[in-house]
């Protein structure tokens, strides 16, 4: 019967690669007419009272103000 001996790793197998750390880069957001974006923020406030800023995000698709 033959033993099988495990060697010690440099890194450890929990540690995550730099390939796993990369970020996926989004497009950027061109910004259209404030008209435009007035225009859809009260048609979505018709349809409901509350959004939060990331749903006001997605449906305006415009970048956050910080």
């Amino acid at each position: 019967m033959q033993k099988t001996h495990f060697l010690p790793r440099s890194t450890p197998s929990y540690v995550k690669t730099n390939q796993n750390l990369v970020k996926k880069e989004q497009p950027k957001r061109l910004r259209i007419d404030k008209e435009k974006v007035l225009d859809i923020l009260f048609n979505a406030f018709n349809k409901h009272q509350f959004y939060s800023i990331k749903d006001l995000v997605k449906l305006t698709d415009q970048p956050p103000v910080c």
